[in-house]
């Protein structure tokens, strides 16, 4: 044993080396890929054998009892005290597991909206990645998007320095940024001013969260985009081969209280949730939005060589904040989460025209433009107990000045008397 840890920390050191050496690859085709590859006798077809992968697997009803009966056989346990959210545990994730992020060259496929020829409007977005990771959709995204801008938040300090690194390497901090975030959480100062985002991308990071987090975790989101903005989220389904795996392990399963949510722990203490269409609804409209799509992504994945076949299913859906910010919320809605600071504690270095582009910022016209002014007055600006103690010093330099104007007044009168 007191040799494993030495190696394991070569391992590490070995893994960072081999992810740092990795650049990013402007390969996002401006056409979206048609899915043509079907299997005509489903997952049990010899043809399967043919390729690697193949799309739109439809189920017969012999697989979904047999993985329902799987599902419905495991029993489940108390969840531990520190939830999916921890940083540590997300901290420990990403250093073991590094290797298996590759950077995503196919969101496109799934949303058309990230390529710049189908947007609805010419103006440069802000796109904002929750459980950005090591950068695989941010960095692909900025290299095939000259006009985008992206901001990237992860709960884990781990992820967010490796994706800060990254964008400083491939010299692109002028145009994008991370922050530590749990969603959980009302979104922090470090962001831009809300609402700031015109896209939200949610990849397999709203199953992560506890199931009570969740439609806060959504309602922080909504806060974030503009009247209009949509959510991008794909995410693991339900009957997943993933979910068979831990429906077969002792103790994986989690009590929820969330009605049909199917909750998991993994070994390094993260947790996972696999999704059902009517889930993802009820969860969106709770938090007042819009299901502008959500459908099951069910595809056959084979290993030619052991012959072994995977049935996957992903959860793909498109949320939509309301054109008027507060059409479709529930009565019990949340107040605003945060505000721009007020005038007077921005700093000594915040001036009239750059209060005026930060309202503009604010109110939505200030595009990627004003968004990169916030960022460069940001770096200016003072800490608010800072300011107050130089607000001190000049009233006590005012008072001082005060009585020494009297007292000189007094003796002037007493030497003319």
């Amino acid at each position: 044993m007191a040799d494993s840890n030495p190696r394991a920390a070569k391992r590490a050191v070995a893994r960072e080396a081999r992810w740092r050496e990795v650049a990013t690859k402007a390969d996002l085709k401006p056409e979206v890929k048609v899915r043509s590859r079907r299997l005509a006798g489903g997952a049990a077809d010899d043809a399967a054998l043919q390729h690697n992968a193949w799309d739109d697997i439809e189920w017969t009803a012999a697989e979904v009892a047999a993985a329902e009966a799987v599902i419905g056989s495991q029993s489940s346990r108390a969840p531990p005290d520190a939830s999916s959210t921890g940083a540590l545990a997300w901290d420990g994730h990403y250093n073991v597991n590094l290797r298996n992020y590759n950077d995503r060259h196919y969101l496109h496929n799934d949303f058309p909206y990230l390529l710049p020829a189908a947007r609805e409007t010419d103006e440069p977005v802000t796109i904002l990645e929750t459980g950005c990771g090591a950068g695989n959709s941010l960095l692909p995204l900025l290299a095939s998007d000259p006009s985008a801008s992206m901001v990237g938040c992860d709960v884990s300090p781990r992820a967010v320095a490796l994706v800060s690194e990254r964008i400083a390497r491939e010299g692109l901090a002028h145009r994008a940024s991370a922050s530590v975030w749990d969603l959980a959480q009302p979104p922090p100062e470090s962001l831009p001013p809300l609402p700031f985002a015109h896209l939200t991308l949610a990849i397999f990071t709203l199953s992560a969260l506890p199931p009570a987090s969740m439609v806060d975790a959504l309602r922080h989101l909504r806060a974030c985009l503009r009247p209009g903005g949509r959510i991008l989220l794909r995410d693991y389904g339900r009957l997943d081969s993933k979910q068979l795996k831990f429906a077969r392990a002792a103790g994986a399963r989690l009590e929820c209280g969330v009605p049909a949510c199917e909750w998991y722990a993994r070994g390094d203490g993260t947790t996972v949730v696999f999704f059902s269409e009517a889930l993802l609804r009820n969860l969106a409209t709770a938090a007042g939005l819009e299901v502008e799509r959500c459908n099951l992504d069910k595809r056959l994945v084979v290993n030619r060589a052991s012959g072994a076949r995977m049935q996957r299913v992903w959860i793909v859906a498109v949320l939509r904040v309301p054109s008027t910010r507060t059409e479709g919320l529930p009565p019990t809605s949340i107040t605003p989460l945060r505000e721009a600071p007020p005038t007077d504690t921005r700093g000594l270095f915040y001036s009239a025209p750059a209060a005026a582009a930060d309202e503009r910022t604010s109110t939505g016209q200030g595009g990627v433009g004003g968004l990169a002014r916030w960022r460069w007055r940001s770096r200016l600006r003072l800490p608010r107990s800072i300011v107050s103690f130089f607000g001190s010093l000049v009233a006590v330099a005012g008072a001082l000045a005060g009585v020494a104007a009297w007292r000189f007044t007094q003796k002037r009168a007493l030497l003319r008397g």
